[in-house]
């Protein structure tokens, strides 16, 4: 079965693509205009709110654990934990 890729989905919905090589009825990307939106937070307050959000979600989940692949196939845990 063949997967999508990125550069599949962008030709397929768009008729653009930004990495490999382009069809020659290829819309050019660099011709696309992007709209740009400036977001602002005046008090900083949404900002703070995030920021202690995931510093609560860091405290929760604790310590990230690495693995590795052994000989077997089976995943063990190498982060010292």
């Amino acid at each position: 079965m063949r997967q999508i890729g990125d550069g599949m989905a962008l030709r397929a919905l768009f008729g653009f693509i930004l990495e490999g090589l382009p069809k020659p009825d290829d819309i050019d990307a660099d011709a696309v205009h992007m709209h740009g939106f400036h977001v602002a937070d005046p008090t900083g307050e949404e900002q703070a709110a995030r920021e202690a959000a995931h510093e609560q979600a860091r405290r929760v989940m604790g310590q990230p654990r690495t693995f590795r692949m052994g000989p077997d196939g089976t995943m063990r845990e190498i982060s010292g934990g």
